[in-house]
């Protein structure tokens, strides 16, 4: 395999400044070193998966074992999440009538670990997903019984901690939009005349400025605000925030970008 990477890779392995060129080539790399061919999906795709598995996603460490799970009641996403990265296994959860009531997408092996811990390095927008991911750096780098040299890049590169900036330049919104978004239609009564809302929702808790640079995007004046907690949510964790975007002439700036 050839790439721009090589120089950089003789010099140190998996430096933090080999990451900060292009963490999917770092990425693609090590992938078609493994499993013998290209990558199958192009950047959209990587950028769409990284959104969905920041809003949906769990960044697992247990004892010095990582794991990743995504969990969704219809498997059909889990399936072709599996089918296009080939890592990880897909498991049906069924109640005691034997209904499915859900599935996850697990990857627990290490080769798998390394090769989602190379893709999210450098591309994550959540500050709480970057701390999840430096535990899965200290777990490779401490997992003595690791074969490196199955992969091309021969370590574990460091934690690039700085946070990606989202932008609609990629599919990483879309992405974020099918775990955390909602678009949804509101019937109001003011006075005599009813009116119609179509609305574009996003709720993530603790992300108060992500959710502020993603209304950025759409609009100068948009901000996200805390969500107001009913009596069954009340707890010392509530800390729950929501953009909300009005969508009802696609002929207008935010509508036609959301859309």
């Amino acid at each position: 395999f050839t790439s721009r990477l090589d120089d950089n890779l003789d010099d140190k392995q998996g430096s933090s400044e080999t990451i900060r060129g292009n963490t999917y080539d770092l990425f693609k790399e090590n992938y078609a070193y493994f499993f013998k061919e290209k990558f199958s999906k192009d950047d959209n795709w990587l950028s769409w998966f990284i959104g969905f598995l920041e809003g949906d996603g769990a960044i697992l460490e247990h004892k010095g074992r990582p794991s990743f799970v995504l969990t969704q009641k219809d498997n059909t996403v889990l399936h072709e999440i599996y089918e296009i990265l080939k890592i990880g296994v897909v498991k049906d959860f069924y109640d005691n009538k034997g209904n499915r009531k859900y599935s996850r997408y697990i990857v627990s092996e290490n080769k798998g670990i390394f090769l989602l811990y190379l893709l999210l390095n450098g591309n994550l927008v959540l500050q709480s997903r970057v701390n999840q991911l430096n535990k899965w750096y200290t777990a490779l780098s401490n997992a003595s019984r690791f074969n490196y040299s199955l992969f091309y890049t021969k370590e574990v590169p460091k934690n690039f901690e700085i946070l990606r900036e989202v932008s609609l330049n990629d599919a990483w919104l879309s992405g974020f939009t099918d775990a955390e978004g909602c678009f949804s239609v509101k019937i109001g009564n003011e006075k005599t005349s009813f009116y119609v809302s179509v609305l574009y929702i996003l709720d993530q808790k603790n992300e108060e400025m992500v959710l502020n640079k993603i209304a950025s995007l759409f609009s100068l004046n948009k901000k996200a605000i805390l969500r107001t907690p009913n009596k069954t949510m009340v707890n010392d964790n509530w800390n729950i925030f929501r953009l909300t975007f009005y969508c009802n002439d696609k002929k207008k700036v935010i509508s036609s970008k959301i859309i």
